[in-house]
């Protein structure tokens, strides 16, 4: 599949989530446009025949047409205002439903892809691009499904009315789509890089508001904001300011089209009735109806402005939709099996490791040992199927990991980092995370197992003082023991402990019934394994 292919797979894997989600809203605030501008067009075709009957002196058939102004008046103002709350709430909730599936695309990309990308970068995408392609997304569709019916309703009557009168009123309004399609290109360009600008910017300010101890700390509170002051001078002088004067432009030149356009409309309009050809009536209808096709043709503006601002918002968007894990592969019931065959890493040209031939025992705790850098972690990490481009086989039950199914796999895999990450809550909810459908008396066991009934209760906050390296090895190891996986893999648990928690740690390692690899460079811890993988 060739670069624009797959391009174009994934803009339309965009656009069908855009579609399931935001298609309630649409409907919506396409009523609201339809409804609106039918009734508006109405309104406009009964006072050009309230004019005439008033101008005849039909006192009894200009008061029947009187009340069916007001009716179309109330109408108009009710009807829309309804679909319009309607919409709003629909659309917000859609939005926040958005942002769950943009942020699940995110999470089901590979390890290797979602690291790659900037915490700050991705934050700016899944917030502001994310709204923004919705709006965008929600607007193009609404005008795109309304329009038609909006010109073909406004077409009849004005036909009706006078033909060669809608000709001209219809040629004057498309003149102001002439100035959009001129400038497209240039609004699509200033659009995308003011994103990559302010995306930027974001960043930069992420950085300085995650580590503002560490920036006074080392003096570089200067540097950095130089470096900001820098960044929002490039952006004001290279996309803000063309920007606006384009933008400026354009609205001034489209507000002088719309004079210029009405004083041909009321010009061509006072000749007809001179000349007898249009009666009074149908000048009143006709200027109504031109204050509609001029609403008509904004629509028609709007979506030739908004098309490529959308477009922009996908390709940035489209980050979320690629790397993605492959869903599909081998399911895995029970863990019997693993082996490495030959297995191989580099980071780029570094060669971490090679040609590991090793087959785990089962039910056997297995240490992994050498020299920092030596590959240990790497090693953990291919196990948990993070890294896709190494070299040999795993096989787990004698297939191939890259063929199976990596959510089968990893319900099988309990992984205990070598700095624990908690989330806030107390530290019996942290816990819980390792499987949610546990049950509570589950729950306690392994907060049982861990030595933690003590803390349970204890929140956690982003203060580390609050709990100790320990206590938090502790919970993670807990958490682990929740998921009642077939394996449990520990990166350096024993990393940043007293000698206590180091204690309990070995207690643990050594009572442990099942299959553990863990990594140490310990020796002390690495006795307690029954076999060992040793890297040179």
């Amino acid at each position: 599949m060739n670069k624009l292919d797959k391009t174009t797979k994934i803009y339309r894997k965009i656009c069908r989530d855009c579609l399931a989600i935001y298609l309630v809203p649409v409907l919506f605030y396409t009523a609201q446009i339809v409804v609106g501008e039918v009734l508006r067009t109405y309104s406009a075709t009964v006072l050009g025949e309230f004019a005439d009957y008033a101008l005849a002196g039909h006192i009894q058939g200009g008061i029947a047409e009187l009340r069916r102004i007001l009716v179309c008046v109330g109408l108009s103002v009710a009807l829309p205002l309804l679909f319009s709350l309607l919409g709003e709430v629909t659309m917000f909730k859609a939005s926040l439903s958005h942002g769950c599936v943009i942020l699940e695309r995110f999470l089901g990309k590979t390890f290797e892809a979602a690291t790659g990308i900037r915490g700050s970068e991705a934050q700016y995408r899944l917030e502001d691009d994310q709204i923004q392609l919705g709006i965008t997304w929600v607007n193009l569709m609404m005008w795109g499904i309304s329009l038609p019916f909006v010109a073909a309703y406004l077409l009849y009557w004005s036909i009706r009315t006078l033909g060669w009168f809608t000709a001209v009123v219809f040629g004057v309004c498309l003149m102001k789509l002439l100035l959009p399609l001129a400038m497209g290109k240039t609004l699509e360009k200033y659009d995308l890089e003011e994103r990559e600008h302010k995306s930027g910017i974001r960043s930069l300010e992420s950085e300085m508001a995650g580590k503002p101890v560490q920036i006074c700390l080392y003096g570089m509170q200067e540097r950095y904001l130089r470096k900001l002051k820098e960044a929002m001078k490039g952006y004001r002088k290279k996309v803000f300011d063309p920007k606006a004067v384009c933008e400026t432009r354009v609205d001034l030149i489209t507000s002088q089209m719309d004079t210029i356009c009405l004083l041909l409309l009321l010009v061509s309009g006072a000749a007809a009735v001179s000349l007898g050809g249009l009666s009074l009536g149908a000048i009143i209808a006709m200027s109504g109806y031109y204050y509609i096709y001029n609403a008509a043709m904004d629509y028609m503006v709007k979506i030739i402005r908004n098309l490529p601002l959308c477009k922009n918002l996908m390709k940035r968007i489209s980050l979320f939709y690629t790397d993605a894990e492959n869903p599909e592969g081998t399911e895995i019931s029970r863990v019997e099996s693993i082996s490495f065959e030959k297995t191989g890493f580099s980071y780029g040209e570094k060669k971490v490791f090679a040609d590991l031939q090793y087959e785990v025992k089962m039910g056997a705790r297995t240490a992994v040992c050498g020299r920092n850098g030596s590959g240990k972690s790497t090693l953990i990490k291919l196990l948990c199927g993070l890294y896709s481009g190494y070299t040999g086989e795993i096989r787990i039950n004698g297939i191939e990991l890259r063929e199976i199914s990596m959510e089968s796999w990893r319900k099988k895999c309990a992984y205990v980092e070598q700095s624990p990450f908690l989330f806030r809550g107390s530290v019996w909810e942290n816990v819980r995370l390792g499987r949610l459908d546990a049950k509570e008396e589950e729950v306690w066991e392994a907060i049982r197992r861990a030595g933690l009934e003590e803390l349970a209760g204890r929140e956690i906050a982003d203060d580390p003082e609050v709990l100790s390296g320990g206590e938090r090895q502790r919970i993670s190891i807990a958490r682990a023991l929740l998921r009642k996986a077939d394996i449990l893999l520990m990166d350096e648990p024993g990393n940043n402990l007293d000698e206590r928690a180091l204690s309990w740690l070995e207690g643990f390692i050594r009572d442990y019934t099942g299959t553990m690899l863990f990594i140490s460079h310990d020796e002390k811890m690495v006795a307690l394994a029954d076999e060992a993988i040793r890297f040179d």
